[in-house]
């Protein structure tokens, strides 16, 4: 664990954060939030090695207080409670942790989907498993990428959370 005194700048990773966009209070907060995830996702595929720093070290130096009073205050602009701002904004950095996480995992790279997918076809029984073979039936095909998309569920995560009752 590592304390970093505010002002410090004692991280090598912690310029890194400066990349990620901060959230504007008084914005259209789903728009900033989604900034936020999208810079950050870019931050960890330029750095791959990124993730596991920051979120294995409490830092406290000045980028990383101000990302988070900027978040803070762009969901209060918002409407939402202090509670509410730190649920929302731990679900979405989550679902930025875990794409990361999925991307580096991943046995194939995207555009090996379709070929991989092939051969598997004839193992999929499709009268036990219908939906399984269709879906896979439209990968090895190229009718679907089978892609993780991270736009998707960030989007419909923003939605879902902009149906929250404002509790600010």
């Amino acid at each position: 664990m590592v304390f970093e005194a505010p002002g410090a700048r004692t991280s090598t990773w912690l310029p890194l954060l400066g990349d990620v966009a901060r959230p504007r209070a008084g914005h259209d907060w789903q728009g900033e939030m989604r900034a936020r995830a999208q810079t950050m996702r870019a931050v960890f595929t330029a750095h791959p090695w990124a993730p596991a720093l920051v979120s294995g070290h409490i830092n406290l130096g000045t980028t990383t207080l101000a990302m988070i009073d900027a978040i803070l205050g762009c969901l209060r602009a918002a409407g939402f409670s202090y509670v509410q701002a730190d649920h929302i904004w731990n679900a979405l950095d989550s679902v930025t942790f875990g794409f990361h996480l999925l991307d580096r995992t991943l046995p194939l790279k995207p555009d090996q989907y379709a070929e991989a997918a092939r051969p598997f076809l004839p193992l999929i029984d499709p009268v036990a498993l219908p939906h399984m073979h269709a879906l896979s039936t439209m990968v090895a095909d190229g009718r679907h990428d089978g892609l993780n998309d991270f736009g998707f569920v960030l989007n419909r995560m923003l939605d879902a959370l902009d149906a929250l009752p404002r509790l600010g």
